[in-house]
């Protein structure tokens, strides 16, 4: 959307390999101080990797 100048809610992206649950609940739990940072200062696209 935004490649087509039109305005959209900021995207947080999650490319995580097929993992188990607690993995994903912990990485997501390490990710999460630095998305609510970079949605803070107006990034409109977060990736998680």
């Amino acid at each position: 959307m935004q490649a087509l100048g039109r305005v959209g809610p900021p995207i947080v992206w999650v490319r995580l390999a097929n993992s188990r649950r607690q993995y994903l609940i912990d990485r997501m739990a390490e990710a999460l101080p630095g998305v609510e940072l970079a949605l803070g200062n107006g990034e409109m696209l977060v990736e998680i990797v």
